[in-house]
């Protein structure tokens, strides 16, 4: 792990002598690119007057700063991208009553006095077990954005047979790795009848689920398998090729799912989700006519995910 340390020069003024000022920004950790970024805000802003020692960590689509100042004082702030990290954490090495002369949606200037020098950062020595949040040499991501409630609407397609839907979800109760929600379906779909070779049934299905889901992360990337159980109200309608008369029948009946989503964020609110929805059913649907068993069904979920 590399750190850099920024030294500003602040120059007297022409009216009247005045001593330089010197701050100094030790960036002990962050993405190469947001580095840089953050940097170039630093160089730009003349009045230092902190020392700051700062780590920047990617959360779920954010950068979470964990910035301490030479007093012991801590910020912590979850921001979008790396130009506002180089904004806040400038304004945080300036006076406290002087506002950055950036303002947000500004192009740095070029660097009035700058010398820096690159050094390795003292080693961490954590003063509890990974992930205590009393360890502030080492930042934890923010548990109010680690346990953001999503929704997600999406569109369904059936595998091995004909079939579509639109299916919804929501996170009631969210911890640092899952959420507790529920799944709600409608579904269509149309199969041949077993035996008739000619005759077909039209099904139409409405679930609503309680879920269980777990997330695991790699930057914006995430995968995200869950498991539910609820209840399906299904209604079947057998038509006959040959007479063109029709049968029916409809129930509610317990249900259980598994999927496995692989998903990615855009930005710190949206995200899009793809994967398998596995539906275990426990029906058999007797007409007058004929029956149907429903075993095993499998659909493809798409989605837009949206974090409340």
């Amino acid at each position: 792990m590399r750190a850099l340390t920024l030294t500003l020069v602040l120059a007297a003024g022409t009216a009247s002598a005045q001593p330089a000022a010197d701050c100094t920004v030790t960036i002990a950790r962050a993405p190469d690119d947001v580095r840089e970024v953050v940097e170039s805000w630093l160089r730009a802003e003349p009045p230092c007057t902190h020392t700051l020692e700062v780590r920047i960590v990617p959360s779920e689509g954010d950068l979470y700063l964990f910035v301490r100042d030479e007093h012991g004082r801590v910020r912590e702030r979850l921001v979008p991208d790396a130009r506002s990290a180089g904004i806040l954490i400038a304004s945080w090495a300036a006076d406290d009553g002087a506002p950055s002369r950036n303002p947000l949606g500004a192009t740095p200037p070029a660097p009035v006095t700058v010398g820096s020098t690159a050094t390795e950062p003292p080693p961490l020595t954590p003063s509890g077990p990974p992930g205590n949040a009393s360890d502030l040499s080492m930042p934890v991501p923010s548990p109010t954005h680690s346990r953001a409630r999503w929704v997600a609407l999406g569109g369904t397609l059936a595998v091995g047979n004909t079939g579509t839907g639109l299916r919804g979800e929501a996170d009631v109760v969210t911890s640092a790795h899952g959420s507790l929600g529920v799944a709600a379906t409608v579904s269509r779909g149309t199969a041949l009848y077993a035996g008739s070779g000619s005759d077909h049934v039209d099904i139409l299905d409405a679930t609503l689920l309680g879920q269980l889901a777990g997330t695991w992360r790699a930057g914006r990337w995430y995968l995200r398998p869950a498991i539910a159980a609820g209840g399906v109200y299904t209604r079947v309608t057998l038509t006959e090729t040959a007479t063109g008369s029709m049968s029916g029948a409809s129930g509610v009946y317990l249900i259980g799912q598994a999927q496995l989503m692989i998903g990615r964020d855009l930005g710190t609110r949206w995200g899009l989700a793809l994967g398998p929805v596995v539906t275990l059913y426990s029906q058999r649907i007797d007409a007058p006519t004929f029956f149907l068993d429903r075993p095993l069904e499998a659909v493809v979920f798409g989605a837009v995910r949206y974090r409340l």
